[in-house]
């Protein structure tokens, strides 16, 4: 099990390169387009409806070809449309290259996120919130490495390239020692549907929610820093680094604290901590404070998503549970930053995030009663060793 394991690692690790490389390229792209927030905001919703269209067409090619196969095609088709984003001398042509870059970035996501369900089922130990700490090492390295090329006075195709290059390597090495998994398209499984209890979209709206956050995050942490703060182009990705290095934090901790204390414990602190953060980010009394909030939020958000995930498998029909918490928590990723942007082109950027952090303050209050009503955590029957 260990060359699955270490190849999924190494996988979620290019993935959080592959999503984070394109927050710091968003000013310049603006800039030399000459976008105000709605068009920006409009092109990004085109990312996210590109990736909700796939999300249920992804669920079909694994069940068809397998989570292992898809990884190489999207991932393949990932590296491909990173460096378009660079160049794209349109907005039109802007949008499209969004639009298929949320198609790729989705098949990738569902993919890889089924095969890391296959490992830790096969290791029988709880793996997921390691995999998702990976994620944001690899948010983080996206950030920086394509933030000193930018210092460097690199071209910002080169910097794109540079990405692709990476996950083009990790992909070719990796995917041959990845489980196959490739089901019986006739299976009893495919052919019936059991409507899951009404608890199951509860926790896809507080998903929902988690992921606004972490997508305004990836989309606007920069955007904000340039234009609210001042920050310079090439140093507006710094937010989105920090709150990468303390998600990286808590998810790697996340495991052995959930353990201590419950799970419901861990999501109110950390709603209410992520909520605290934007309100940090908003109203810092002076520069770098602002660095503080974004922290604060990496820190709160961590293990919001791995704990709902966990609760939704734990249902009689754990696979269409998780599927839809999946399904509403993506769509937050992907709509959210959209409607954050239209929502400061008529009012204000700060505006917009302090709307985030009410609807945290909301999960982070009223969430932990339906975690508590989830089943029990001995029905996974993993250990944390």
């Amino acid at each position: 099990m260990k060359p699955a394991i270490r190849a999924t690692q190494l996988l979620f690790l290019v993935f959080g390169m592959a999503i984070s490389c394109w927050a710091p390229m968003i000013p310049f792209v603006k800039s030399r387009l000459e976008l105000n927030e709605a068009e920006l905001g409009s092109a990004l919703l085109l990312f996210g409806i590109g990736a909700i269209i796939t999300m249920p067409i992804s669920g079909w090619l694994i069940n068809r070809m397998g989570s292992r196969l898809l990884i190489l095609v999207s991932g393949l088709f990932t590296l491909t449309i990173i460096p378009f984003l660079a160049i794209a001398p349109t907005f039109s042509l802007l949008g499209i290259t969004l639009f298929l870059f949320g198609v790729a970035t989705s098949g990738m996501n569902i993919s890889i996120n089924a095969q890391a369900i296959l490992v830790e089922s096969q290791a029988k130990r709880i793996l997921m919130s390691g995999f998702h700490c990976l994620f944001s090492v690899g948010g983080l390295l996206g950030v920086v490495l394509v933030g000193l090329l930018l210092e460097l006075k690199c071209e910002l195709l080169y910097c794109g390239m540079m990405i692709s290059f990476l996950i083009a390597c990790v992909i070719l090495s990796q995917h041959k020692k990845l489980i196959t998994d490739t089901p019986t398209p006739t299976s009893t499984a495919s052919q019936s549907f059991i409507l899951p209890e009404n608890r199951v979209f509860i926790l896809g709206f507080l998903c929902f929610i988690a992921f606004v956050a972490e997508g305004s995050m990836l989309d606007w942490s920069a955007e904000f820093l340039r234009t609210s703060l001042n920050y310079p182009a090439s140093q507006a990705g710094i937010g989105y680094a920090a709150f990468s290095i303390a998600m990286a934090f808590g998810r790697f901790f996340g495991d052995k604290l959930i353990a201590r204390f419950d799970a419901s414990t861990i999501f109110q602190a950390g709603g209410l901590l992520a909520a605290s953060g934007f309100a940090t980010l908003i109203s810092a009394p002076f520069q770098y404070v602002e660095l503080l909030g974004f922290f604060m939020i990496g820190l709160g958000a961590a293990n919001i998503v791995p704990i709902l995930f966990s609760a939704s498998g734990k249902f009689s029909s754990s696979h269409i549970s998780l599927t839809i918490v999946t399904s509403f928590g993506y769509a937050g990723l992907l709509i959210g930053p959209g409607l954050i942007g239209l929502v400061a082109n008529s009012f204000s950027l700060p505006i917009a995030l302090s709307g985030i952090a009410a609807l945290l303050v909301l999960a982070g209050l009223f969430g932990p009663m339906f975690l508590r009503a989830s089943p029990s955590q001995d029905q996974l029957n993993l250990t944390n060793e």
